[in-house]
């Protein structure tokens, strides 16, 4: 009897191992799935990194590209305002030798005429101010003959600046 138990335990124990070598085996087969699994996830997000890396690469160059044309541009209009502004002071400066000068600076105008023909108007209006404003030869007692012969040349060099200005 002794003999038989022993074997009745070692059937047992041999059952018991079969056992757990198949629960084994299911566990290693779903560890290999999942680990296949797992190994297609990393090379999609290898590739997604990879993507990205290159969108960012070319984000990084369209923006140093537009950073550098944005300098131009900046700088360019910087150029333009001085330019500008030496106009503006010159043709202010020959306002005043021409005796026209506004006294306070007046905001800038939207015209829809060309800028030849807001020059063409804006040089009949100062004639036609200073026209009112100076008496008649007859009525002058200073012996002035009306406008200098430089006035001419000046109000042609205002025209010109103005063109320039267009």
């Amino acid at each position: 009897m002794a003999e038989q138990l022993t074997q009745l335990a070692l059937a047992l124990l041999l059952g018991l191992n079969a056992v757990w070598c198949v629960l084994l085996h299911q566990r290693l087969r779903h560890l290999r799935n999942e680990g296949a699994s797992l190994q297609r996830f990393a090379a999609e997000i290898d590739g997604l990194v990879e993507r990205a890396a290159e969108t960012l690469r070319t984000l990084k160059s369209d923006c140093a590209a537009i950073e550098s044309r944005l300098r131009r541009h900046s700088e360019n209009a910087r150029r333009r305002g001085d330019e500008l502004k030496r106009v503006c002071d010159l043709a202010a400066a020959l306002a005043a030798r021409l005796g026209d000068a506004p006294t306070q600076p007046q905001p800038p105008r939207r015209d829809r005429r060309p800028a030849a023909a807001a020059a063409a108007a804006a040089e009949e209006e100062r004639v036609r101010r200073e026209r009112e404003r100076r008496p008649p030869p007859s009525l002058r007692d200073d012996g002035d003959p009306g406008p200098a012969e430089g006035d001419g040349e000046d109000r042609a060099e205002l025209l010109r600046l103005l063109s320039r200005l267009r």
